[in-house]
């Protein structure tokens, strides 16, 4: 797939200021290329539960890039653009996690996104079922790697 038409699927989230903030990072993720929030947001708990409850959003970004550490850089950069401090997990202004890109077989589920197990957590499934996207069978368990570069 040309790096033009690289479909990525994103899940953000926030337990400070809810849908505006999650609106606000759309905003500026549309300087990548297209963004769409898909579906409504949802309000969580933090897993684990730790400080105020999370708004979620799937968000669907068609970008010029393919490659992911340089999308994963920028995206970090988007995050401590909106006061994103890792040494507090209690208090997350903005995260953003890639979960996958999509090819010619459908979605496929990022390095981190296995790793990190994020393709289980209940509110991904809940965003992921809303939106009526589906990833391959055991995609959460799967040994993907990296691409060569």
């Amino acid at each position: 797939m040309p790096d033009s038409d690289a479909c990525w699927l994103l899940v953000l989230g926030s337990n400070t200021a809810g849908d505006e903030r999650l609106r606000a990072a759309v905003d500026l993720l549309e300087s990548l290329g297209e963004a769409e929030i898909l579906g409504a947001p949802l309000l969580t708990q933090a897993e684990p539960p730790i400080g105020p409850p999370y708004t979620n959003a799937l968000v669907l970004l068609r970008s010029g890039t393919g490659d992911l550490s340089v999308l994963k850089n920028t995206l970090v950069r988007i995050e401590a653009a909106f006061g994103r401090d890792r040494g507090r997990p209690d208090r997350v202004e903005l995260d953003i996690d890639v979960l996958g890109l999509a090819g010619l077989a459908g979605w496929c589920p990022t390095v981190d996104a296995v790793r990190k197990n994020e393709l289980s957590k209940g509110y991904v499934r809940s965003l992921l079922r809303n939106a009526d996207i589906n990833f391959p069978d055991g995609a959460e368990l799967s040994n993907i790697s990296s691409p060569p570069s």
